[in-house]
């Protein structure tokens, strides 16, 4: 029995084979296509809109509880969302920092709630922007 060299390997890929089978298993020559990964990042993003809906309306602080959810998206991956909600009271300057103090509040009760809610390793980020 001969020792196992690579070089000898060599000659048993041909032309006619295709690709070399230790390249195609390899990790590192596994390039997700950019476009696979912004939908996933969307598919991600509308996953947590669909289920800040249902958490916010739980909650048990009034103004978190009246924020309406206009969007969710990358900032600037899916690890980190930026999360943009509106209220009636956005014109009162006082009421916007009474919501931005009770959503730092329940911020850790919404990511524990988010995270029984997807199907993810790691929960992302929020970032809270009002508008």
């Amino acid at each position: 029995m001969h020792p196992h060299n690579d070089d000898d390997s060599q000659h048993l890929i041909t032309k006619e084979d295709g690709s070399d089978p230790r390249r195609f298993h390899d990790r590192r020559f596994r390039d997700r296509p950019q476009n696979q990964t912004r939908r996933k990042a969307w598919q991600l993003c509308r996953q947590v809109e669909w289920a800040l809906r249902s958490i916010l309306a739980t909650c048990s602080r009034e103004a978190v509880r009246e924020l309406t959810i206009l969007s969710v998206s990358p900032a600037p991956h899916s690890g980190r969302l930026k999360v943009a909600v509106s209220s009636s009271e956005m014109s009162n300057p006082i009421k916007i920092e009474m919501i931005e103090t009770q959503l730092e509040t329940v911020g850790g009760w919404i990511r524990c709630e988010l995270a029984a809610s997807i199907n993810r390793r790691n929960v992302p980020e929020l970032v809270w922007h009002l508008t």
